[in-house]
């Protein structure tokens, strides 16, 4: 007996459709940020383009963006893959191609909150004035265990001022108010900060019998 099977039904969603769920996917997992969300095509594909101003980590917005590519690319091989999702809606689940190949996330940092960085950086290193290209004897640090990131004295290595920026920025989370807790690191004259979003905090010395 001759037997056929028939394949999932398959549901092409175009860029801009894409777009949509992306900008809702986000919208619901940051609802803190204000997210920009544009797509593009063009000839032999499509993308989309997200861009933010502080906000989360783009380890976190790189989690949801990836669940809505369209493509995959390995460059070890030059070679770009397509692949299918699940999609689940109020309806059920279906089976989709999102129209979108690729995805990109640009994070920017505020003005306001790059000078705060620049500012702990300083006061860790014990200078007057922060100077991005100043090689400061200091190191920054993640804490993977609360998140967030700090500063760490480092006489052998050190980074430059505007790494030491960057490190930071990038390993803290700002996409909602800090409840500060992540743990916190010594920054010297009787001060703590918080590991999470940088907040300086006045150091609570323990009575001693």
């Amino acid at each position: 007996m001759h037997r056929t099977t028939t394949s999932p039904r398959k549901r092409r969603l175009t860029c801009a459709e894409t777009a949509k769920l992306v900008r809702q996917a986000l919208r619901a997992e940051f609802p803190e940020t204000r997210f920009s969300v544009r797509s593009k095509t063009y000839s032999g594909g499509a993308s989309i383009d997200v861009r933010y101003v502080d906000g989360p980590t783009s380890y976190g917005v790189e989690a949801v963006l990836s669940l809505y590519r369209g493509a995959e690319f390995d460059g070890m091989v030059d070679l770009k893959t397509y692949r299918d999702s699940i999609l689940t809606t109020d309806d059920g689940a279906e089976l989709v191609h999102f129209g979108a190949d690729f995805l990109f996330a640009q994070r920017d940092i505020s003005e306001h909150w790059q000078r705060q960085l620049e500012a702990e950086v300083c006061e860790f290193a014990g200078g007057e004035r922060f100077e991005p290209n100043v090689h400061y004897p200091v190191s920054c640090f993640v804490d993977h265990e609360r998140g967030g990131a700090g500063l760490a004295r480092d006489d052998h290595r050190g980074e430059y001022g505007s790494a030491l920026v960057l490190q930071l920025s990038t390993r803290r989370d700002r996409s909602k108010p800090c409840q500060h807790g992540s743990s916190t690191y010594g920054v010297g004259n009787g001060w703590n900060r918080c590991k999470g979003c940088g907040m300086r905090t006045r150091r609570r010395i323990e009575a001693t019998s």
